[in-house]
């Protein structure tokens, strides 16, 4: 219905239904994460909305965005340019004291030689022991160097524990508020190495402010795993960088946690578009640690902390509201309550994401803290797939009812490569199977875009 009624505001006296069908149909795309869709017949129709460059609606080789998105594309594009072309103001060859596997010493090698650098990789394959790599190595060759470690989340941002670099979210460190004007800019990040981790999870209009702030000269790394969910907003820009030909860019391939066979086998099988493989290997006796089993009725009642239920919902009979609140209504006295951080609590050092247990009424983070003085909290038995980003969970019961498939594989995938120990599929096979023949990933025009 808000589709409708945008293409009405837009269109006016304009009665063409395939026109008013064309921009319903644009907005809707937007709202799903869509910088741009695509469409060769419909210029003709829509031109006088796309001459100018303020008008509602801008083109470009038969695709079509609202204008903000497309003056975010352009702002990506100007700016990863601008740091991609300028020379970089370190010129040595880094020695890592850390053992390193072949793409990591790539990575190592090619860090302090470009302006920016893309890393990518999935669960286990030592992005985060790669960063700390980079870090001790720039800092043994230049002592004052002024280092930057940064994340859209603060459990993600405050994942490296080093006493010489700066940390913090993306939101503080921009000065990023829920109210902004539309002439904001961002503050500047001056430093001479910026790691930006959990990259899948930046949208376009973040993405923009970002790279926007950082000086021409800094060496900028890009990191995350482009397989996960596309972030809330649109814009799922990061595995659209992989596209772009010029950029330099490494890919984590190789497993440092030999203890997940199962998982990240799983997760390798979803990621390829294996769709008998994941059956097989859900059923397999040889990997305990992964399972397929029918969607209960009601949500399943752990028998302790360690168990996590992830969600597509936040709402509904599976969403993590009602989870919530079933399980705790009905576990056994005995077991203590998990609670999780909402949002950052930098007077307790709390980040968004942390996990904590319920005693009485305090929290122990693992400091006790009462609860009244915590910022935000809640109930942390289940949490939808999209907060469990950048988090860690021991056994995780992933619950997929039908109504789900329109998230696609890249759902499954977030939700199995949370788990650390053990990963339980609830779902009918024939939902599972649709949502792995599904994608999430929304579109852009980064790449073609880049060559003009």
């Amino acid at each position: 219905m808000i589709d409708t009624l945008f293409a009405a505001a837009l269109l006016k006296e304009n009665r063409d239904a395939e026109l008013h069908e064309f921009v319903a149909l644009l907005m809707k795309r937007t709202r799903e994460g869509h910088l741009c869709v695509h469409n060769p017949t419909i210029l003709d129709k829509i031109s006088h909305l796309i001459q100018g460059e303020k008008s509602p609606i801008a083109f470009y080789k038969d695709h079509y965005y609202l204008r903000r998105n497309f003056d975010l594309e352009t702002s990506i594009i100007h700016h990863v340019k601008r740091l991609y072309n300028a020379k970089s103001k370190f010129s040595f060859v880094p020695i890592s004291k850390a053992p390193l596997y072949a793409a990591q010493k790539e990575a190592l090698s090619k860090a302090f030689n470009n302006g920016i650098l893309l890393i990518s990789g999935g669960p286990g394959t030592g992005k985060t022991y790669l960063a700390n790599a980079l870090i001790d190595s720039l800092l043994a060759h230049k002592q004052d160097a002024s280092i930057l470690f940064t994340a859209p989340t603060g459990k993600a941002a405050f994942r490296i524990k080093h006493p010489r670099i700066t940390q913090g979210t993306l939101h503080n460190l921009l000065g990023l508020r829920e109210k902004m004007p539309d002439n904001f800019e961002a503050r500047p990040l001056i430093y001479d190495f910026i790691i930006v981790d959990e990259c899948s999870m930046i949208d376009a209009k973040l993405f923009s402010l970002l790279l926007s702030s950082i000086p021409s000269g800094t060496c900028v790394i890009l990191m995350g795993d482009p397989d996960q969910l596309p972030p809330v907003e649109a814009g799922f820009v990061f595995p659209e960088f992989f596209s772009i030909n010029e950029l330099p860019k490494i890919r984590l391939d190789q497993s440092m946690r030999s203890d997940r066979r199962g998982i990240l086998t799983l997760a390798k099988h979803i990621k390829q578009n294996e769709i008998d493989a994941v059956f097989s290997l859900l059923a397999d006796p040889d990997f305990p640690d992964v399972k397929l089993v029918p969607l209960p009725k009601q949500p399943p009642v752990p028998i302790d902390s360690s168990v996590t239920l992830l969600t597509p919902f936040r709402k509904g009979h599976f969403g993590s509201t009602f989870c919530n609140d079933y399980i705790e209504a009905n576990k056994k006295a005995s077991i203590k309550t998990p609670l999780i951080i909402t949002k950052n609590d930098y007077k307790f050092n709390l980040m968004n994401g942390d996990i904590g247990i319920k005693e009485g009424s305090f929290g122990l983070f693992p400091q006790k803290i009462s609860l009244p003085l915590l910022a935000e909290y809640d109930l942390a038995w289940a949490i939808s797939i999209h907060k469990s980003q950048g988090s860690e969970f021991e056994h995780v019961i992933v619950l997929l009812p039908p109504g789900c498939e329109i998230f696609g594989k890249e759902l499954i995938y977030t939700a199995v490569t949370r788990a650390k120990l053990s990963v339980t599929i609830a779902a009918d096979p024939e939902t599972l199977r649709n949502i792995l023949k599904q994608t999430s990933h929304p579109t852009s025009n980064l790449a073609l875009r880049w060559l003009n």
